[in-house]
């Protein structure tokens, strides 16, 4: 996930990325495999971008839940 967003982040975004150049410059994995796994570029976005705000989304929700209402 770290080279998916890598990718994404430094080449101009999903449409600067093919997943030709993805797997085999970055991932060293195999373009069926990346197809198997995600379905197409814009799931394996999705899922790269999950992944990296994952962290951020579960910290907020903590600070929401833990935070008395007034």
């Amino acid at each position: 996930m770290v080279a998916a967003i890598e990718a994404f982040s430094l080449q101009r975004g999903s449409n600067g990325v093919s997943l030709r150049t993805l797997n085999e410059q970055q991932l060293g994995v195999s373009r069926n495999l990346l197809y198997q796994r995600f379905g197409s570029k814009a799931d394996l976005w999705r899922a790269a971008v999950d992944w990296a705000f994952r962290p951020l989304v579960e910290y907020l929700e903590t600070a929401t839940t833990n935070r008395p209402i007034r």
